[in-house]
């Protein structure tokens, strides 16, 4: 399919914007992994947080994480290959997320007292 100047720099852009989510969500995850599985170095951030949350934290930046992974490789692979079903998984999957965002912060807003 030739595309035109503009559609080759959307086109590229869009790849090169994933490569930049993906390499974070790699440095999230072993973040992530690094905090889950060091004792000695973090011992000072679990006795400030309690190891409770600490330890929910590094969870919750291991799934993230991961998660940022997977989209943003559709995201990559559906720019650079111009495969549609890709796209529109990438599309879907942004929206599902920006969607459970604004629930969230909605629910953080109602219950804001408690």
């Amino acid at each position: 399919m030739g595309l035109t100047r503009c559609g080759k720099f959307l086109k590229y852009s869009m790849f090169l914007f994933n490569a930049v989510i993906l390499i974070a969500g790699c440095g999230l995850l072993g973040f992530g992994v690094y905090a889950r599985t060091s004792e000695n170095r973090m011992t000072q951030l679990s006795s400030i947080l309690g190891s409770y949350y600490y330890s929910t934290l590094s969870l919750a930046l291991i799934i993230s994480g991961a998660v940022i992974i997977v989209v943003s490789f559709l995201g990559c692979c559906g720019a650079i290959k111009e495969v549609r079903c890709m796209l529109g998984t990438f599309f879907v999957l942004i929206m599902m997320m920006l969607l459970s965002m604004l629930i969230g912060a909605l629910v953080i807003y109602v219950y804001r007292d408690n």
